[in-house]
Order: structure tokens, then C-alpha cells, then sequence
């Protein structure tokens, strides 16, 4: 009981924010600009957390940043925490939260032309920010990180995918 007692003292959503912010900017020097916080404070904060899990999570080079298969797992998880915590704000302050702010989709071209090209037409036109990418390896990696919320996709590459997701049959090849 006292190992759980020592984790929530030492782990917070702080800790949590920070390593995600690192792992997408991929940088400690650019996550220092937008987390307004010091280089040295932020690596302290890395190290407290791989120290706690006993794994590293991050491979430092001179390139920057770069999550470990234990990081992506890590990062994978610490979003979701970050996004439950954020509901749970608005609920403490009767603020009305939406299932999703932000939806990230991604989807194969051929898919995304061929059953649904209105849909994303207008999805398209409507966007403050497009990240566009053809290559299926992109899009599952992407998944797999948490960067997408929904992928369309062939049910070949399922076996690709190393989080928990929900299949739906959208059409079957003749």
C-alpha cells in the first residue's frame, strides 16, 4: 500500500503534461518555450518520471528527442490520463465539455475518396489545420501514439496496431 501512497505524491499531471509536450515537439528546448519552464526543470521532471517506472522513456541524441518502445506505451496512456483529467475539470466547474474538441482522423486515400470523399471535402474546407499523409505505416504509427482518434484503414493491417480500438465493417471488396 505504501508504493501507492509514494505514487500519487510524487506523480501528477504536471509531470504527465511535461513529458507529452517533449515527446511531440520531440525537443526539451522547444517544450521549454511553450511550457515556460527551464531546460534543467524539464529533464528533471523526464528523469523523475523514468526514475519512478524504473524505464527509460525517451532516447536522447544531438537530433533531439526520441521516445522508447517504453515511451510510446507511456505516451500512449499519459494522453488519455491528460484527456480525462481535462473532463473532469469541466465537470468541477459546470463548464460543458464535448466528447471531442479536436478529432483526428486518419484515413487511407483510397478509403477516404471512395466511400467518404464528401464528408471529408467539407471536413477539408472547414479545418483550422490539415496534416495530410498517404503512407499507411504514417497513419498506424500515428494510432498507435494516440495522435489519431479514429483510422480508416484495411482490416489487412490490423495486426499493426498495438492499442486497444474498436473495429467497424464500413464495406467488403467484391
Amino acid at each position: 500500500m505504501g508504493r501507492y501512497l509514494f505514487m500519487y505524491e510524487s506523480l501528477n499531471i504536471d509531470l504527465l503534461y511535461v513529458f507529452t509536450t517533449v515527446a511531440e515537439l520531440k525537443s526539451i528546448n522547444k517544450s521549454s518555450d511553450v511550457l515556460l519552464l527551464s531546460q534543467p526543470a524539464i529533464s528533471k521532471k523526464i528523469k523523475q518520471l523514468e526514475d519512478y517506472f524504473g524505464k527509460k522513456l525517451f532516447i536522447r541524441s544531438p537530433r533531439g528527442m526520441a521516445l522508447t518502445p517504453a515511451g510510446k506505451l507511456f505516451y500512449s496512456q499519459s494522453k488519455k490520463v491528460i484527456h480525462d483529467f481535462n473532463s473532469l475539470y469541466h465537470l468541477e466547474n459546470d463548464q460543458p465539455c464535448s466528447k471531442f474538441s479536436e478529432l483526428h482522423i486518419g484515413a487511407l486515400d483510397s478509403i477516404a475518396s471512395l466511400l467518404y470523399s464528401g464528408f471529408f471535402i467539407e471536413a477539408l474546407s472547414k479545418a483550422e489545420q490539415v496534416v495530410l499523409t498517404n503512407k499507411v505505416t504514417d497513419l498506424i504509427n500515428d494510432f498507435n501514439l494516440g495522435n489519431l482518434d479514429v483510422i480508416f484503414m484495411d482490416e489487412y493491417f490490423e495486426n499493426e496496431l498495438t492499442t486497444n480500438f474498436e473495429k467497424y465493417f464500413l464495406q467488403a471488396e467484391p
